[in-house]
This record gives C-alpha cells, structure tokens and sequence, in this order.
C-alpha cells in the first residue's frame, strides 16, 4: 500500500543521504592539505561525545562506561596533539560502530591509559556484540568493506577507513580486534601527547 511504500522511499533516500555524508567525510580525511593541529583536552571530547550518544544508548538501554585509570583526577585534563575536529571524527565513527553493534542491554567500554615513556595515548573502546570474524581482521579498515554479517550491513563502509586515514595523517597507529573484558569488538588506537610530539 501507499504508506508502505513512502516508508520503503525514506529508508533508502536516509541510506542515501548517510552514503553522502560519508563521502564527503572521506573527501575532508583524504585531502592532503596540512591538518590543523592543536592542543586539546581528550577528557571534554570524550565527555561531551559520550552526552551526544545518551538518547541512543538510554533507548537500547546500553551502558557506557569511561575509565581513565591512569589520571588521579577526574578533572585533570587529558592533552594530546592533534587536528581536533579530525580527531573528534574518529571518536564518532568507532564510537557510532559499536552503537550500532551492542545489543539491547549491552556495554560499550571507553577508555584510556598513558603510553610508555610517556609518549601519549592510547584509547581502547570495546563493545559487547558479537565481535569481528578473524577472517575479517586484516580487512575491517578498507574502504567499503563489510564482511562479518553478524556486525550488520547498514552502514557505509567508510567509517572506521575514514578514522584509519585520519590517524594515519597523524602518523597514529589504530587496531581491531577482540575485546577481552566484553567479548565483542576492540578498537584502540593512539594520540600524542604535547610532550612527544615536541621531541
């Protein structure tokens, strides 16, 4: 019937408008001018992307968890060098990914630990989903890839290989794999500090 149909028509017109919107992410992560580094605190990003996800999480009842073992005080700042609204791109994308993958009632865990030598960050977020096949490790940050159905086929594919070239221009590392403390996804990757990147 009519309804039906408009209901088919705006679902492909959203997945539509989410493809462009990841497109022109890609073009922005891709372009090779020089990136806008700064001094940021990671603590407000972390804290003010978490409060942009409450609505999501509160109606899938999904629990997000932030831990800073490493900082004594909560208000003490966490700063790192970077181009901020780059990196603010990444915490979205893998954050969004394991939203999108954490089933009702599940745990997203965030959080971050001081690297060695004191030569910046790393950040781990972690999901309770089903997690990555290990056939699909080698491959989960090309460019439209979608191989494990059980982490769904919705999405784009550019997101996390929008976050793997953004990091790379910032010469960080990322990884996936298996969370050990949920079961399901693990990404981690680093940030610099003021101090190493100064060096």
């Amino acid at each position: 019937d009519f309804p039906e149909y408009l209901s088919i028509v705006k679902d492909e017109s959203d997945k539509l408008s989410r493809l462009v919107d990841a497109l022109f992410e890609l073009s922005l992560a891709e372009n090779h001018e020089a990136l806008q580094r700064s001094v940021f605190n990671l603590r407000d990003m972390i804290v003010s992307e978490s409060a942009a996800l409450t609505p999501q999480l509160q109606e899938r009842q999904i629990k997000l968890s932030c831990e800073c073992p490493d900082v004594r005080d909560k208000e003490e700042k966490i700063l790192v060098v970077g181009d901020e609204k780059q990196i603010r791109r990444v915490l979205q994308n893998i954050l969004t990914n394991a939203l999108h993958y954490t089933p009702e009632g599940g745990e997203i865990l965030l959080s971050v630990s001081r690297l060695k030598a004191g030569k910046g960050f790393e950040i781990s977020i972690e999901d309770s989903g089903e997690g990555l096949a290990e056939k699909d490790l080698p491959y989960v940050f090309d460019r439209f890839y979608k191989g494990n159905k059980a982490r769904g086929n919705e999405g784009s594919g550019l997101g996390l290989y929008i976050a793997r070239t953004i990091l790379q221009r910032h010469g960080e590392m990322i990884e996936a794999g298996r969370s050990e403390r949920l079961g399901g996804a693990a990404f981690r990757f680093t940030l610099s500090s003021p101090e190493s990147a100064a060096r």
